[in-house]
C-alpha cells in the first residue's frame, strides 16, 4: 500500500515523493483514533456512571483509562492541520486545497449536527452535540483562509490562540446577553439555544482552530531528514511536557482547576494531572500534544503488523469515527436488551438509561468490548480503502 495521508485527498500525481513523514501521520492518527473509540466504549459500557475526573468518586483505573484518552482529540485536530501542510508540499495548489478545506469542513459540520448527533442521542428531532467534527470542520472552514499566508504567520495565530485563550475565562457568557451564544460557540462552551436548536457546545472554536493551525505549522519540520526530524521532534515535545510540569507545579496561568496534595500519593498524581479538557486548557493541550510529539520519532521507527493496524485507521479517519460511534452505540443496546433492558427506555442519550437502570460493566469488559470493536473497525477500514480506491460508491468522497 502507497504510504499516503488520507485526511486529505491525493496529491498531484506528478509531485509524489517518498517521504517518511506521512506514514507516521497516518500512524499517530490511528492510534488517537483508537483512545478515541476506547473512551466512548467507556462511556457506554462502562457501570461508573460518573465523571471519571471526579477524585471523590474515581479509581484509579477508571482515571487513568479516561486520562491516557486525552491525547486522541487534540492530536486528531493537530494532524489535520500537518496532513494539510505536507499535501502542499506534495504539490497541491493552495487553490485546490482551501477548495477541499472549505467543501470538507462545512460537510463535517453537516455530519455533526445531524448523522453524529443522532448517533449519541437517538432522538428526532433531539440535541445536537458540538463534538469533534464541529471542532475539525469549523478548524478546516478557518484554514482554508489561513493557508494563504505564510508560515511564521500561521505558527504565530495557532501560538496566539493556544496560548491566549486562557485569558479569556474571566468572560462568563451569562453576563453577555444576546451574545452569550456567540461567546459559548468561540471560547466557553456549554448549553445555549439557536432558535429552536438545543445546542450542547462541548468543542468551542477558539483553541481548536489554535490546535489545527499549530498542526499545520509543524508540517516543514517533517519534511526535514530523518535523524534531524527524530531530534527535532524529541526536543519539541520534551519542551512541550517540560512547560506543562513548570505550569501546573506553580498551579499558575493554563488552567482553572489547581492541583493540591491529597492524603494518597496516587490521589494527588491524578490531582496533578486532572487539567481541563472542556474546552482544553493551554496546560492540557501541552501535556497531550507534548506527549504526541514525544511519540513520532518512535512510530517512525515501528514496522510490521502494529504499524498497518494502525496506519489502517489513520488513513481513514472520518468513516473510522462514524462507524465506530454506530457501532459503540447498536452494540451496548444490543446488550442490554440481552439483559433484560426494555428498547423503549433506550430511546434517547444512553447515559440517561445507565443513570436510571445502573446498567454497566466492570473495566475489563469495556476493555474487552473495544477490543472487539477495533477488529470490526480495522476490517471495516480494509474494506473502505478498497471501495474509495476504486472510486466506488461515490459518496465515500465524504468520509
Amino acid at each position: 500500500m502507497t504510504e499516503q495521508t488520507s485526511a486529505l485527498p491525493p496529491a498531484e500525481p506528478a509531485a509524489e515523493t517518498s517521504l517518511a513523514a506521512p506514514q507516521m501521520v497516518d500512524m499517530l492518527l490511528g492510534l488517537a483514533l483508537a483512545l478515541l473509540a476506547l473512551d466512548h466504549m467507556r462511556e457506554f459500557f462502562s457501570g461508573a456512571n460518573y465523571w471519571p475526573g471526579d477524585l471523590d468518586k474515581t479509581t484509579p483505573p477508571l482515571f487513568f483509562t479516561h486520562w491516557v484518552t486525552h491525547m486522541a482529540a487534540p492530536v486528531f485536530v493537530f494532524l489535520i492541520g500537518t496532513a494539510a501542510c505536507l499535501w502542499l508540499s506534495r504539490g497541491m495548489s493552495r487553490n485546490k486545497l482551501s477548495g477541499y478545506l472549505l467543501t470538507r469542513g462545512f460537510a463535517l459540520i453537516l455530519l455533526e449536527i445531524t448523522v453524529i448527533s443522532f448517533g449519541w442521542s437517538w432522538e428526532i428531532p433531539g440535541p445536537v452535540f458540538l463534538l469533534i467534527f464541529w471542532a475539525v470542520g469549523i478548524s478546516m472552514v478557518t484554514m482554508a483562509g489561513l493557508i494563504y499566508l505564510p508560515i511564521w504567520a500561521v505558527a504565530g495565530i495557532g501560538l496566539i490562540l493556544l496560548t491566549g485563550h486562557n485569558t479569556l475565562d474571566y468572560i462568563k457568557a451569562e453576563n453577555l446577553g444576546d451574545i452569550s451564544t456567540l461567546w459559548r460557540l468561540l471560547h466557553a462552551g456549554g448549553k445555549a439555544h439557536l432558535g429552536p436548536l438545543n445546542l450542547y457546545i462541548v468543542y468551542p472554536v477558539i483553541p481548536w482552530v489554535g490546535i489545527m493551525a499549530a498542526g499545520y505549522a509543524l508540517g516543514p519540520l517533517l519534511q526535514r531528514e530523518k535523524t534531524e526530524r527524530r531530534r527535532l521532534l524529541a526536543w519539541l515535545g520534551l519542551g512541550l511536557v517540560l512547560a506543562f510540569l513548570a505550569l501546573r507545579l506553580l498551579n499558575g496561568y493554563g488552567d482553572k482547576h489547581p492541583w493540591g496534595a491529597e492524603d494518597d500519593a496516587m490521589l494527588t498524581v491524578m490531582s496533578f494531572l486532572n487539567t481541563t479538557g472542556y474546552p482544553p486548557s493551554l496546560q492540557y493541550l501541552l501535556m497531550t500534544l507534548g506527549l504526541a510529539i514525544l511519540l513520532m520519532p518512535w512510530l517512525e521507527r515501528l514496522g510490521g503488523p502494529v504499524a498497518r493496524f494502525l496506519a489502517t485507521f489513520g488513513r481513514a479517519p472520518f468513516f473510522f469515527f462514524v462507524l465506530q460511534l454506530y457501532l459503540a452505540h447498536i452494540s451496548v443496546v444490543a446488550v442490554a436488551l440481552a439483559f433484560g433492558g426494555a428498547w423503549v427506555d433506550m430511546l434517547g442519550p444512553f447515559w440517561d438509561y445507565k443513570k436510571a437502570t445502573g446498567f454497566g460493566f466492570a473495566l475489563p469488559w469495556v476493555y474487552l468490548a473495544w477490543l472487539a470493536e477495533l477488529g470490526l473497525l480495522y476490517a471495516a477500514c480494509r474494506w473502505y480503502a478498497g471501495a474509495k480506491a476504486r472510486g466506488h460508491p461515490r459518496w465515500l468522497v465524504w468520509l
